[in-house]
């Protein structure tokens, strides 16, 4: 599937684990919540004057060009990466490499239509729950993960919550999606997560 002019081709292994439908779906959607989620770290940085413009893509523009990249051989897969799960997690740095590429590049800003939580329940997101170290710097963003680990290390099921934010969960349906529980469950959680913030901030 390699094109012309483009590095080695896509490994086998690869091409099979994009091509199964179940995989490829649950990858897909967690790509684009997590690109959503820099896009809106983007937003705020150009609201402030302190990052560059963004192409006019949306999240799964972003995702797809990212996947292409791979497919084509223009992306080539690290010898490292080895099984579904380093794919998953590699695919996550292409997606953020080519975001950041059309910031260096474009001189329209980034078009991104943010989701609205469904029956008037309110989303909970990474910058809802981080602040300013969801998108300023990965070392801020690593910095308050240890923090928050080490609050909910007697509240696990929690902290998958807060994991999910991190790799870009939006409404409870994101939630219930990624952490393999039902809709219900997940308002639960994300009601109990935001009196512990608010705790934590009185």
């Amino acid at each position: 599937m390699a094109s012309a002019g483009h590095g080695p081709a896509c490994p086998p292994w690869v091409v099979e684990a994009l091509s199964d439908r179940d995989w490829y779906l649950r990858t897909w959607k967690r790509l684009v919540l997590f690109v959503g989620r820099r896009m809106r770290g983007y937003q705020r940085a150009l609201a402030m004057g302190t990052e560059h413009q963004v192409a006019a893509h949306t999240s799964e523009d972003i995702v797809q060009s990212a996947i292409l990249k791979v497919l084509t051989g223009e992306r080539r897969v690290p010898e490292k990466v080895t099984d579904r799960d380093q794919l998953r997690r590699w695919l996550y740095d292409v997606a953020a490499s080519v975001l950041s590429n059309e910031g260096k590049s474009a001189e329209v800003r980034l078009h991104a239509e943010l989701p609205t939580g469904d029956d008037g329940e309110e989303e909970i997101t990474l910058e809802d729950l981080a602040g300013d170290a969801a998108w300023r710097d990965e070392n801020s963003l690593r910095d308050w993960w240890l923090d928050i680990r080490d609050r909910l290390r007697d509240e696990p099921d929690l902290l998958e919550s807060v994991r999910a934010a991190v790799d870009g969960c939006l409404r409870p349906q994101d939630y219930a999606a990624y952490l393999e529980i039902t809709v219900e469950e997940a308002v639960n959680r994300l009601r109990r997560l935001r009196r512990r913030f608010r705790d934590w901030m009185e």
